[in-house]
């Protein structure tokens, strides 16, 4: 469960920075893999509760159970003691 929540969470991030790169131009959408991250979150949401939003630029910060597995520059592997949010 921990490598597919990891594994989800380093393919979201590198879909974040693809999206960026394609929509900063303005010109085009990234609609494909749009999808494609939003299929994950829903893969990612089949293990446990997750909350994410999305930047201006296309960027998603999405946490698992409150904790930061993908913010806006990087991905943290989950049961990483210092992403934890709150309780």
């Amino acid at each position: 469960m921990v490598d597919n929540i990891n594994k989800y969470g380093d393919r979201i991030q590198q879909l974040n920075h693809d999206i960026v790169d394609i929509e900063s131009g303005k010109q085009e959408k990234a609609n494909d893999l749009r999808d494609e991250r939003n299929l994950l979150l829903d893969k990612l949401a089949e293990y446990g509760r997750i909350d994410y939003q999305e930047d201006t630029f296309g960027n998603v910060l999405v946490l698992f159970e409150r904790i930061i597995i993908c913010n806006f520059r990087s991905c943290q592997p989950y049961g990483n003691r210092y992403n934890f949010i709150g309780r």
